[in-house]
């Protein structure tokens, strides 16, 4: 059996990971291609991002995809992935995924005698970057298990912010081949043969949960406004990572996008049967006060309630 060339896409919440997907995707169309999509909320949204395109899509949802929770799912679709009629498998990892003993997974299964691993690729928030780099301990971890990062979102700082990043990048992987894009724009020949490096299997073999993390589950009642809606969930804003999902609105079926402090709601067309609307996924960590300020605005607004 030939080998298929495997590309995985990791980088924190909100750094423009689906998008840079479908642009991948897009460049690798002469290939049969098959994606592994993982969420950390239990309601999956990804996917039918992009599900439009074609491909052979897989979902696992609901925790880390390297973490003890979620490990055997993870070896028991990759090995189906590989069993299949593809060429190249695409695994964009959970925006919580530490990915440092990624490659000691792919050993200890033996996935690499079926498998041409390209590399880790790591995405990163221009705009967000000092802020989630001190106060989320796994993006330290995404950037030195990569070897390959994307400042994504360039256009959204000046040449001295970005000057700043690359800095700070270096002083946690000094080694880093880095560069820069907007809205997820890639250039194949960017990813050269060469970039993938040799590691250390003993370090960071042990994938431990960062207890700093939190995810949260709130359903919108039937009924709810446009308006109502938005008011609600930017109360809460502030004290997230980030916030997605379907929700019908007056009739109107919506995606949910919001990245820190930043709220997009956007009428969603696509002909695809959205099943789970009106459950959006709230991720957080280390010094936010999320449950609370979800909890002031369902007393607020009286519009939804906390599942989980």
């Amino acid at each position: 059996m030939l080998k298929k060339d495997l590309y995985f896409i990791t980088g924190f919440l909100g750094a423009g990971k689906t998008t840079f997907m479908r642009n991948l995707i897009n460049q690798l169309k002469d290939k049969k291609l098959h994606v592994i999509i993982n969420e950390f909320g239990e309601v999956g949204v990804d996917g039918k991002l992009l599900s439009d395109l074609g491909v052979a899509l897989d979902e696992i949802n609901n925790g880390s995809i390297l973490c003890s929770c979620r490990m055997d799912q993870f070896v028991s679709v990759l090995s189906s992935a590989l069993k299949k009629d593809s060429e190249t498998i695409i695994i964009e990892a959970s925006g919580l995924t530490n990915p440092a003993n990624l490659v000691r997974t792919l050993n200890q299964f033996k996935f690499t005698d079926y498998i041409n691993y390209k590399g880790c690729i790591c995405l990163v928030d221009a705009k967000r970057f000092h802020k989630v780099v001190e106060t989320a301990v796994v993006v330290k971890k995404q950037l030195c298990a990569s070897d390959y990062i994307i400042i994504n979102k360039s256009d959204l700082v000046d040449e001295e912010k970005l000057n700043e990043i690359r800095r700070t990048i270096a002083i946690v992987k000094p080694d880093a081949v880095i560069t820069t894009t907007s809205f997820g724009q890639i250039k194949m020949d960017w990813f050269s043969a060469s970039m993938v490096e040799s590691k250390d299997e003993s370090i960071d073999a042990i994938q431990t949960v960062d207890i700093t993390l939190k995810k949260y589950l709130v359903k919108i009642n039937d009924n709810t406004s446009v308006d109502a809606f938005t008011k609600f969930v930017k109360m809460f804003l502030h004290e997230t990572h980030r916030v997605k999902g379907f929700i019908k609105l007056e009739n109107k079926i919506f995606y949910l996008d919001c990245v820190g402090t930043m709220f997009k709601l956007e009428e969603y067309y696509s002909g695809d049967i959205i099943n789970n609307f009106n459950k959006i996924v709230v991720l957080s960590g280390k010094g936010l006060d999320t449950r609370k300020a979800i909890m002031d605005a369902i007393n607020t607004y009286n519009n939804a309630e906390l599942l989980i």
